[in-house]
């Protein structure tokens, strides 16, 4: 089974700045060894969970778990993050579009599916490509953070796609969608959110 966690990002709280929805795909090996090596970074900062805005905000506006770091313990947890990250995934995802631009170009055109959901699209047929050419016999699962405001429009694509075989080049055997703070694999796909 491969895997793949992703986390959106967008330009401030606007919803017509920029947004990222970007993510790594793993292995079982993969999903293993970032989840222990994540705890342990974790427990190394003592930090209940990782999240890189709160991690990068200068100490004057630091709060909960990250207010007890000095901006050099929040530079080195950043780094370990970035370094366990890219140790065990096999391929990262990033995509990127001006909200505003496509909702002028695409969705007040009738197409029908807002920024968010397109980009969840995006990262399924990328992901699904990239098993398709690199691991053609296995499966994917698709890990999203949850609680964005049009995760149901996202999750009725998803599976209205996961009904389609597409003559044996649909991958897909799950999808949901998990809080962030649970997920260590997720918080490795908000560094790569965040920093797009």
């Amino acid at each position: 089974m491969i895997s793949a966690y992703f986390d959106e990002s967008a330009e401030g709280s606007s919803s017509t700045g920029l947004l990222s929805v970007s993510g790594y795909v793993l292995d079982g090996a993969g999903v293993e060894g970032l989840v222990r090596k994540w705890r342990g970074m974790l427990s190394d900062f003592n930090l209940p969970y990782f999240h890189m805005s709160e991690c990068n905000a200068c100490s004057k506006h630091r709060k909960g778990a990250y207010a007890m770091l000095s901006d050099d313990q929040c530079d080195k947890c950043a780094r370990q993050a970035i370094r366990i990250a890219r140790e065990h995934q096999l391929h990262g995802h990033s995509f990127v579009l001006d909200q505003s631009e496509y909702r002028q170009i695409l969705e007040n055109e009738g197409f029908g599916c807002d920024p968010y959901t397109f980009m969840v699209w995006a990262a399924y047929i990328h992901v699904n490509r990239w098993v398709h050419e690199n691991r053609s016999d296995e499966k994917i699962s698709l890990f999203f953070e949850s609680g964005y405001s049009s995760q149901a429009r996202a999750s009725e694509l998803l599976e209205a796609v996961s009904q389609d075989e597409w003559g044996g080049k649909n991958h897909l055997a799950s999808y949901t969608f998990v809080k962030k703070e649970e997920s260590e694999p997720c918080q490795a796909a908000d560094l790569i959110a965040w920093h797009v």
